[in-house]
């Protein structure tokens, strides 16, 4: 990638696996295509632990232990939509200052 990227994933996400994130970072090839090795210092990374698809619905969170759609697990988690807010709030003020 050759701009500043974020990615926030799920350790516990059934839906769109953190694995599949985790391997493009790293270059490797997880969908058949290659990838060119390279600088990926544009790249940052983080995975909730513990947390579901759906961690940042709120309304998630008056079920107790969440949902489950098409055979999926969707879960609110507080820890992890506070820090993915922060991680957000913090990638942007950092993109606005270049």
């Amino acid at each position: 990638m050759t701009v500043p990227t974020l990615i926030l994933v799920r350790e516990l996400d059934d839906w769109t696996p953190a694995n599949d994130c985790m391997d493009m970072v790293a270059g490797k090839s997880v969908i058949g295509m290659s990838r060119q090795p390279g600088d990926r210092s544009n790249v940052k990374l983080i995975v909730y632990p513990g947390a579901r698809h759906g961690f940042d619905i709120a309304d998630l969170g008056i079920v107790p232990g969440g949902v489950t759609v098409e055979g999926h697990r969707l879960e609110y988690n507080e820890a992890a939509t506070a820090g993915a807010a922060a991680q957000v709030r913090a990638f942007v003020d950092n993109a606005m200052k270049d």
